[in-house]
């Protein structure tokens, strides 16, 4: 499991953000993905771009080639704006990256079809592989109460995660808001993110 002190840019090194946006097919790839993960999942990453990371200490991870396209899509755009290195990002399958690590992985689990299938997730090796490349830190992005009630895998995951509770706070490491250590720039309070939109107007202390 992820171990440092802190990260730049977010509260926690492990955190599950929760999502239930409905799950698509990609055209391209006729693969599933999950707009709403895919942009949130790249604008995470944009925003640890611009905290000092280099996109060679980054990885997106998810276990359908839909998502990747996806993910790449939006980073691609990201360049376009002018966020330097943002197409240097990896953006790769699960089974894609075995065998490789990287300081902070964000990882879209793209399935929310209330169907209770998990895809190639629900296979225990693929979910440990998932879970397992992240040096520091480690953002899962995909929706908490499908993955906990068809997998006793990741149930435990979700278990342990909600015991990682910091002084003073009631909530573990698994909650539909991320915790950044930024300000909004528009109202000067702690910035909180479940969207893509939530990183605009956001300055990193």
């Amino acid at each position: 499991a992820p171990n440092a002190p802190s990260l730049r840019g977010v509260e926690r090194p492990l955190f599950w953000i929760h999502s239930d946006k409905a799950e698509e097919v990609e055209p391209r790839t006729r693969s599933r993905a999950n707009g709403h993960e895919a942009a949130f999942a790249a604008a995470l990453a944009v925003y640890l771009l611009r905290q000092g990371y280099e996109p060679s200490q980054l990885a997106v991870l998810t276990p359908y080639a839909g998502q990747v396209e996806l993910i790449g899509r939006e980073l691609r755009a990201a360049k376009a704006r002018g966020v330097a290195g943002a197409s240097d990002v990896p953006v790769q399958s699960v089974f894609g990256f075995e065998g490789q690590e990287a300081d902070v992985v964000v990882l879209s689990l793209v399935r929310s079809d209330g169907g209770g299938s998990l895809g190639p997730l629900q296979a225990d090796r693929c979910a440990v592989v998932s879970l397992s490349r992240a040096r520091q830190g480690l953002y899962v992005i995909g929706n908490a109460t499908l993955f906990r009630g068809a997998s006793r895998l990741w149930e435990d995951v979700a278990a342990r995660l909600d015991q990682q509770r910091r002084a003073g706070s009631e909530q573990g490491a698994v909650g539909d808001w991320l915790a950044l250590s930024a300000t909004r720039s528009d109202t000067g309070r702690p910035a909180l993110a479940r969207s893509a939109a939530d990183f605009e107007g956001v300055a990193g202390n």
